[in-house]
């Protein structure tokens, strides 16, 4: 959802190099699969947000002052033998800048545990993911 619907195939090219080290032409064009609709995207990502923004959201404690999130949270097990909490985000909601996907084993629900988690990891990032006109810190490393 951060790509408005359409799935990006994930590659790691630092460049293209010719049998001398030479560059060599232009990176090749990344595959893209649209996914859903952008009024279906748009639909979701605001699910999404409100999961964190609503007062009866299940993300509402992974909320960080100036950050939009969006957000889905889940909760895996049995309770004797400790609750999986499963979460995806992004943030900005409305730029993405960083996604994440994370399981936390046996740490409890994911209302608690895994927003408490994301919570932190967003808060330690947040400098980073607002722009510099925010008043976010510029430097960059």
């Amino acid at each position: 959802m951060a790509n408005r619907g359409v799935l990006t195939a994930p590659r790691l090219i630092t460049g293209y190099k010719s049998i001398l080290g030479e560059p060599s032409g232009p990176l090749p064009p990344q595959s893209k699969v649209v996914l859903a609709s952008p009024g279906a995207a748009a639909t979701m990502i605001s699910a999404m947000e409100s999961v964190v923004t609503d007062a009866r959201g299940t993300g509402r404690r992974a909320a960080v002052d100036g950050l939009t999130m969006a957000m889905k949270t889940g909760t895996a097990g049995k309770q004797e033998n400790g609750y999986q909490a499963v979460i995806m985000a992004f943030a900005p909601s409305e730029s993405p800048r960083i996604a994440i996907g994370m399981i936390a084993e046996s740490a409890g629900p994911a209302e608690f545990a895994g927003a408490k988690i994301a919570h932190d990891f967003f808060t330690a990032l947040k400098e980073r993911l607002l722009p510099a006109e925010s008043g976010a810190a510029t430097a960059r490393r």
